[in-house]
C-alpha cells in the first residue's frame, strides 16, 4: 500500500546538507599602514608544476577529443570496410592512416574550439542584435552575403576545385562543370 507523503515533507527530509561560505572568510583581511592609507594586497603567484599542468589540461581536453573521436572513427571504419569488401582491396600503410586520423582529430579539436572561442561570440551577438535594430530586407541582405562568403571560405570547396581539375571535360562535362 503507498504511502501518501507530503510535498514539504519530502523536500525537508531529502534537503542537500550545505555549508555556506563568505567572501569575506576567502579574502585576505585589510592592512593600514602609519599613514592609515589601505595597504593592496599582493596575491601568491599560483605554482604549476608539469602534474598539475597535465591535471589540468586532460579534464579539459579529454572531452574535446573524445567528441572528434566520435565524428572520426565512424567515417574511417566505413571507409576502410568500404575499401575491403566493395573494392576487395587491404588497406595498406595502416600505421600511416591510424598518424593521420590522430593529427585529424586534433586539429579538428583545435579548430573547433577556436572557433566556439574566436568566431561564435560574433555570429551570436549578430544574430541577437542585427535584428531587434535592422528591418527584415537588410537581415536577409546579411544573411544571404554572410552564406555565400562561408561557402567560398570553405576549404572543401578548394579541394573540390583541385579535383574538377583532374577531371577531363570531354569524357565528363558535367561533373567536370560542377567541380569547376
Amino acid at each position: 500500500m503507498a504511502q501518501n507523503i507530503r510535498f514539504g515533507d519530502f523536500q525537508r527530509e531529502s534537503a542537500v546538507e550545505r555549508d555556506v561560505i563568505s567572501y569575506n572568510d576567502l579574502s585576505p583581511k585589510a592592512a593600514w599602514d602609519r599613514d592609515g592609507h589601505l595597504v593592496p594586497h599582493v596575491h601568491a603567484k599560483v605554482q604549476l608544476d608539469f602534474k598539475d599542468v597535465y591535471r589540468l589540461l586532460r579534464t579539459y581536453s579529454s572531452s574535446r577529443f573524445m567528441e572528434q573521436l566520435q565524428a572520426v572513427v565512424p567515417l574511417a571504419v566505413y571507409l576502410a570496410l568500404f575499401q575491403m569488401i566493395a573494392l576487395r582491396e587491404m588497406v595498406q600503410d595502416s600505421w600511416m592512416i591510424v598518424g593521420g586520423l590522430f593529427g585529424v582529430i586534433v586539429g579538428l579539436m583545435l579548430f573547433m574550439e577556436g572557433l566556439k572561442l574566436g568566431l561564435m561570440p560574433f555570429g551570436e551577438t549578430i544574430g541577437h542584435i542585427l535584428p531587434k535594430k535592422s528591418p527584415l530586407p537588410v537581415v536577409l541582405l546579411v544573411a544571404f552575403l554572410l552564406g555565400v562568403g562561408v561557402t567560398f571560405a570553405e576549404p572543401a570547396i578548394g579541394a573540390l576545385k583541385t579535383a574538377g581539375q583532374a577531371v577531363s571535360p570531354l569524357k565528363a562535362p558535367i561533373l567536370y562543370a560542377l567541380l569547376t
